[in-house]
């Protein structure tokens, strides 16, 4: 399970919405539904990682956000799967 937030403002916070999708060729996507066109803002991102499908997801779910040209992204990950291999 991941969540996304976006920080507006010192007292402002915006849940992000988005799809995860796989292409024919066994690719994971994403595409968020809600607007994701706020520069500058601070983003959060809450990933509870129970698969490989997960890690994936994750990146491409930062990579989406990177290209809004945040201010910050943090990441709160409390469990790491296949951290111990």
């Amino acid at each position: 399970m991941i969540n996304v937030w976006s920080q507006l403002s010192p007292f402002e916070r915006v849940g992000l919405e988005f799809k995860s999708f796989v292409f024919p060729g066994g690719e994971v996507g994403v595409k968020f539904t809600t607007p994701t066109h706020w520069y500058g803002t601070r983003h959060t991102i809450v990933a509870r990682l129970q698969s490989a499908h997960d890690i994936v997801e994750l990146m491409m779910v930062k990579d989406a956000l990177d290209r809004t040209k945040p201010v910050s992204t943090n990441l709160f990950l409390p469990y790491v799967p296949y951290g111990r291999q």
